[in-house]
């Protein structure tokens, strides 16, 4: 109960600046009492509907934090009802489409906040939209051969192209105290580590990055 009332006061905090919409948070927890003792109830119903639309009022206007955190109250709230998983995943799904739409917006003047917004609305709902919008300014491009070298469109960082590859790992050949796990000339897959392999170029600066397409990518700070 503490938590859920630090949950609350969160989510009046973030609205603050929206007199208007903190109305129904404050009623929303007797709104689902009743309705948990008399579905349907139209009151009941209005006061669900407005904490929803300020939801989506939050996302249309780019205030992710607030946007996380009414549906973090939201979502404790609404799943003790009967049908309140399939009400949390219709609000996620058209607060996902109103974040995409802001990044879509945003993505000429501002594409850091486009790239944030598209990845709270990806969390929200793994549709292909959000996902595909992420994956055109994360992932290199298409056509990328081994060694080619992009500037990164999220924050000018010069990115350098390294294919899913195999790297020799473990221990020196003639360590007797090498264990199974480390043993010398081992040939993982490359796209399953986080970490160089010590034959990367040190000048470069490099450290590594696995994206969702997983393709191995060296960010670089020459």
């Amino acid at each position: 109960m503490r938590r859920f009332h630090g949950l609350l006061i969160g989510a009046c905090l973030a609205v603050a600046s929206a007199p208007a919409v903190a109305g129904p948070w404050g009623a929303l927890p007797d709104a689902v009492a009743k309705l948990q003792i008399n579905p349907g109830d139209r009151a009941a119903e209005r006061v669900v509907g407005e904490a929803e639309a300020s939801i989506l009022n939050e996302a249309r206007n780019g205030r992710l934090a607030a946007v996380a955190a009414l549906m973090e109250v939201y979502a404790s709230l609404v799943m003790r009802l009967p049908n309140g998983d399939e009400r949390i995943r219709l609000i996620e799904q058209r607060a996902a489409a109103t974040l995409t739409t802001y990044g879509q917006i945003r993505r000429g003047n501002d594409l850091r906040a486009a790239a944030t917004a598209w990845t709270m609305a990806a969390n929200l709902d793994r549709s292909e939209a959000p996902v595909r919008l992420l994956r055109q300014v994360l992932l290199p491009p298409a056509d990328a051969e081994a060694g080619a070298v992009w500037t990164s469109p999220l924050d000018g960082a010069m990115l350098v192209y390294q294919p899913p590859s195999r790297v020799r790992v473990g221990c020196s050949e003639l360590d007797r105290r090498c264990r199974d796990r480390q043993r010398f000339n081992r040939l993982p897959v490359g796209q399953r580590h986080h970490n160089l392999p010590r034959g990367c170029p040190r000048q470069r600066n490099a450290c590594l990055r696995k994206d969702e397409g997983r393709r191995l990518v060296l960010r670089s700070s020459r």
